[in-house]
C-alpha cells in the first residue's frame, strides 16, 4: 500500500448517495486502513487509497449497487455476506456465510375499513380541487362498482351529496387548515391578501390569503386561509375579523408584514387601521403601495382617455358583432378567403380592467382590408336593411371610415409591445419579484424617454436621475427621422410616407413631466405625450 495512500474516513458514513439513502446503511470499512466494503454488493475489500471518496461515488454509480439499492427501497429479500469463514479443517465448507435478509415494509398496513375511508378522502380532494359539483359525485360509487366488480373497496365505496359535504367541511377543512397554521407559525414573517365580493349565493365574503416562505416546502407558497361572510363591511369590520381569527388559531400579528392590495384605492382604511393595532404590541406593517401592475394598467387607461380614440370601444363593439352569429363569421371567412388573406379564429374579448390586454386585441383587429370589405362593401350591399338601423353597425363604420385609425390603432400596439409588456410579463410571475421593481420601473421610464430623446443623453441613470433629465432641450431630441413607431419596419415606412402620420408631427417638446413628492419620498410621475399619460407610482 502507498505510504501517502488516502484512509477509510469514518465521517464518510454520514453522508447521503445521490437519492438520499443513508451510505452507513451499505458502507463498511474494509480489512485494509484504505479500503471499504459494500454489503449490497457482497464485495470484497475495496480500495479508495488514490481517490478517496470518489472512489466510493464512483461504485455507488454502478449499475449492479443502483439495483440493489432499488431492491432495498421496494423491500424486497436479497441475501448479503455476513462474515468469512477461516477454518480450514472442514473442507466441504463454503467459504463465506451466506444469510437472506428480508427487509420488513415501512409501509403501513390499513384496515379495510380504513383503506375504504381513504379512497372516500381522496375522491373528495380530488372533486374539491377540480371543482366538482357535490351533486355530480352522487352517482360515483355506482359508477365505481361498475367499472371494479373485483374490488372490495369499490363495492363498499359510498360518497353521496350529503356525506361528501360533511367530508370536505368537517374532515378534510380543519385537517388543511391546521397544517397551514403550523405552517405559519414556523416563517418569520406572512403577507396577507384579501378580496371581498359578492358570491353565487349573492352573500357578501371576505376570502383570505396568506403568502409566506413555507419552512416544510423551502419555498414561497400562496395559501388560503379561510372565508368570512359579511353583511355591512365596513373597514372596522373586516379588521376585527381578521384579528379575532389570527388570536383564535395563535397567528402572531407581529409577524404580518404587509397587506397586500390589487387596487391602488381599495383597503386603505383597512391597512392603516390593522397597522394601528400592530404598533400597540410593538410591529409596524411595510407600506410599499398596491399592486404595481394595476398602477402601470390605470397608467394606460388614462392615456386612452385622454387620447379620445376610442380604440376600447371599437374593439369591443367588433368582439360582440361576430360573438353570437355564425353567420357573419362565415361570411368574414369567405371575405377573407376571396382576398387570399388569412384570418384570425377568434377575436379576443377586451377586459376593461387589464387595460394593456388591448395591445394582444389588435393585431386580430387591425386585419384593415379584410373589415373595410366586409364592413364598408359587402355589408351595405347584402344587408342593407339590417344595418341600416344597427348603431353597433354605425359604430363600427364611422372608425373604419377614418383615415387616422389604423395609425393609431399601430400606435397603441407599439406602446403595448415595447413600453409595457416586458414589464407586466415579468411582474405576472408567482416568485417574489420586489427586488426588481426598483430597475425595472427605471428600465420602464428610460423606454419611454429614448422613444425621443438620444441614448448618450439618458445613459444608464435610474431613478431620481432619470426624473432630472430636462427633456425639453432640443439638442437632446432626436429628429423626425430618428423616431420609428411602427408594428415592423415595413410598416414604418408606409406610415411615414402617409398623410395619416401627420397626428405625430408635433413637437416632442411639448412632452410634460408633472412630478409631487410626499412626505415619504413616494412621487407621482404624470408623461402627456401626443395626449397619451402614463403613470407610475413608487415609494422610494
Amino acid at each position: 500500500m502507498p505510504r501517502l495512500a488516502t484512509k477509510f474516513n469514518i465521517s464518510w458514513l454520514e453522508k447521503v448517495d445521490s437519492d438520499g439513502v443513508p451510505v452507513k446503511r451499505w458502507l463498511k470499512q474494509g480489512a485494509q486502513l484504505s479500503s471499504f466494503i459494500c454489503t449490497l454488493c457482497k464485495t470484497g475489500d475495496l480500495y479508495c487509497g488514490n481517490k478517496g471518496w470518489q472512489s466510493i461515488e464512483r461504485h455507488m454509480d454502478n449499475k449492479k449497487h443502483r439495483d440493489n439499492l432499488k431492491l432495498l427501497k421496494e423491500n424486497t429479500t436479497f441475501t448479503i455476506q455476513t462474515e468469512v469463514n477461516h477454518n480450514p479443517s472442514k473442507a466441504d465448507s463454503s467459504s463465506s456465510n451466506i444469510s437472506k435478509v428480508t427487509l420488513a415494509s415501512r409501509t403501513k398496513k390499513f384496515s379495510f375499513s380504513d383503506q375504504v375511508t381513504r379512497a372516500e378522502a381522496l375522491w373528495a380532494i380530488n372533486a374539491s380541487r377540480h371543482g366538482y359539483s357535490y351533486l355530480s359525485c352522487n352517482e360515483s360509487g355506482d359508477l365505481f362498482k361498475k367499472m371494479f366488480p373485483d374490488s372490495n373497496i369499490a363495492q363498499t365505496f359510498n360518497m353521496e351529496t350529503k356525506i361528501l359535504s360533511y367530508v370536505i367541511s368537517h374532515g378534510l377543512g380543519p385537517f388543511f387548515h391546521r397544517n397551514l397554521v403550523e405552517d405559519i407559525r414556523q416563517c418569520e414573517r406572512f403577507v396577507l391578501c384579501s378580496d371581498e365580493q359578492k358570491n353565487c349565493q349573492n352573500n357578501k365574503q371576505l376570502d383570505i390569503i396568506f403568502k409566506y416562505w413555507s419552512v416544510k416546502n423551502q419555498r414561497v407558497v400562496t395559501r388560503y386561509y379561510k372565508s368570512i361572510l359579511l353583511g355591512h363591511a365596513p373597514a372596522h369590520v373586516i379588521r376585527d375579523h381578521i384579528i379575532n381569527s389570527f388570536r383564535t388559531d395563535g397567528i402572531d400579528i407581529k409577524r404580518l408584514l404587509m397587506i397586500g392590495r390589487d387596487n391602488p384605492n381599495v383597503n386603505k382604511t383597512i391597512e392603516k387601521l390593522i397597522d394601528e393595532e400592530m404598533k400597540k404590541v410593538g410591529g409596524e406593517l411595510l407600506k410599499l403601495g398596491s399592486c404595481h401592475i394595476h398602477v402601470v394598467h390605470n397608467t394606460f387607461k388614462s392615456g386612452t382617455t385622454t387620447s379620445h380614440w376610442y380604440i376600447e370601444d371599437f374593439c369591443i363593439d367588433v368582439w360582440s358583432w361576430f360573438r353570437h352569429s355564425l353567420a357573419r363569421k362565415e361570411d368574414f371567412i369567405k371575405i377573407s378567403e376571396e382576398l387570399n388573406e388569412t384570418v384570425e379564429k377568434n377575436i379576443l374579448y377586451f377586459v376593461c380592467t387589464r387595460w394593456v390586454l388591448l395591445g394582444k386585441l389588435i393585431p386580430k383587429i387591425a386585419q384593415w382590408e379584410i373589415l373595410n370589405e366586409y364592413f364598408l362593401v359587402y355589408l351595405p350591399e347584402n344587408d342593407k336593411t339590417k344595418i341600416k338601423e344597427n348603431k353597433k353597425y354605425n359604430s363600427i363604420k364611422s372608425y373604419l371610415s377614418s383615415h387616422v385609425s389604423r395609425t393609431r390603432l399601430l400606435f397603441i400596439s407599439y406602446l403595448c409591445r415595447v413600453v409595457f409588456d416586458k414589464f407586466l410579463t415579468l411582474f405576472q410571475k408567482t416568485g417574489s419579484m420586489i427586488h426588481a421593481l426598483y430597475e425595472e420601473l427605471s428600465n420602464l421610464y428610460r423606454t419611454v424617454l429614448l422613444s425621443f430623446l438620444t441614448s448618450e443623453y439618458i445613459g444608464n441613470k435610474q431613478g431620481n436621475d432619470l426624473l432630472l433629465i430636462d427633456h425639453k432641450l432640443s439638442e437632446k431630441q432626436m429628429n423626425d427621422k430618428q423616431m420609428k413607431i411602427a408594428i415592423d419596419e415595413g410598416e414604418c415606412l408606409s406610415l411615414s410616407q402617409s398623410p395619416e402620420n401627420s397626428f405625430l408631427q408635433p413637437s416632442p417638446t411639448k412632452l410634460t413631466i408633472t412630478k409631487t413628492y410626499s412626505n415619504k419620498g413616494k412621487f407621482m410621475l404624470i408623461v402627456n405625450d401626443y395626449n397619451f399619460k402614463i403613470l407610475i407610482e413608487r415609494k422610494l
